[in-house]
């Protein structure tokens, strides 16, 4: 494969579909939908419409802004003016399809097993006590399926058999186990953060909290930082909002050549929960859109493919 790199792109995002710029929960993932025929735009009186059909039901959204609208792909598709560059691994052009399939089937699944994850996602806010060591230890890969050779003790959750590895442990450089273990602590008030949509607060309030590390010059102070952070965000607001880490900004700087309409997308991933939501999670859902995505599935294969194309690039 060679030739011209396949580009796809918005010049600008329909204002029908644009949220406030004072609220901070701009960055909502929209609801799942399980019919391909959209409601009418809110804004757009007296268009004609070619299908009689019943408006679908949809999910709730605290944002009151309806995503779905007839013809939105159209009018994205119709203001391309060249945001997302799509490749292969070897550099060749690709269409959105196959950058999500070929990207998303890169990701390793043995160190981050995938049941595990939507047994996460599907549990959300009504996990155990006991649970968030799996949500901790999945997360800093200190969590595999269980091998009875190989491993000694296992923890059952749900259908899912896992065994949690040595790295998940105080004294491990790349664990933030002090931490993880103390979440409970903070649980009903991050609850209230997600109840009140003040999803700042939430991300600021995890980002900050500290923990010791082992490095070279003995113990060092470390964040629980804004990857962690987004990642709880991520489970307990089941799968509404995207994880962010180095490799997903990576990921979207690759995509974007370093330009997103007015915004520059640096190659250093920000630790301010801020950009995130006003800027990594817009360009995430423009990404959706491009690339068809339309449940879950096709959602976290998403996650999976930013993460290798950032990772792996």
């Amino acid at each position: 494969m060679g030739g011209r790199l396949l580009t796809v792109s918005m010049k600008f995002t329909p204002a029908w579909i644009q949220f406030p710029a004072s609220a901070p929960m701009a960055c909502f993932r929209r609801p799942t939908m399980t019919s391909k025929v959209p409601p009418t735009p809110p804004n757009v009186i007296g268009r004609r419409q070619t299908r009689k059909t019943k408006t679908p039901t949809l999910p709730k959204c605290p944002y009151s802004i309806d995503f779905y609208s007839e013809g939105s792909n159209d009018l994205i598709a119709d203001k391309a003016m060249g945001l997302f560059t799509f490749q292969s691994r070897t550099g060749a052009s690709a269409s959105p399809l196959e950058w999500l399939t070929k990207w998303s089937a890169r990701f390793d699944s043995a160190k981050y097993p995938e049941d595990v994850y939507q047994e996460l996602v599907a549990r959300a806010t009504k996990l155990s006590d006991a649970d968030f060591d799996v949500l901790g230890a999945w997360k800093d890969g200190a969590l595999r399926k269980y091998d009875a050779i190989r491993h000694s003790a296992k923890v059952d959750f749900g259908n899912c058999r896992v065994s949690l590895t040595k790295a998940w442990s105080p004294t491990a450089a790349s664990c933030a186990y002090r931490v993880w273990k103390k979440l409970l602590q903070h649980r009903a008030e991050l609850e209230q953060h997600l109840d009140r949509g003040a999803f700042f607060a939430f991300l600021d309030q995890l980002a900050q909290l500290s923990y010791e590390k082992a490095s070279g010059s003995g113990r060092t102070d470390a964040s629980f930082g804004l990857s962690r952070a987004t990642y709880v965000l991520h489970l307990l607001s089941g799968a509404k909002f995207p994880i962010y880490d180095k490799n997903t900004h990576l990921g979207i700087h690759f995509l974007t050549q370093g330009r997103y309409d007015s915004h520059t997308i640096k190659k250093m991933k920000t630790d301010d929960p801020r950009w995130y939501l006003a800027t990594f999670c817009p360009i995430v859902r423009t990404l959706e859109e491009v690339c068809a995505v339309r449940d879950l599935p096709s959602q976290r294969a998403l996650d999976k493919a930013l993460f290798c194309y950032g990772k792996r690039r």
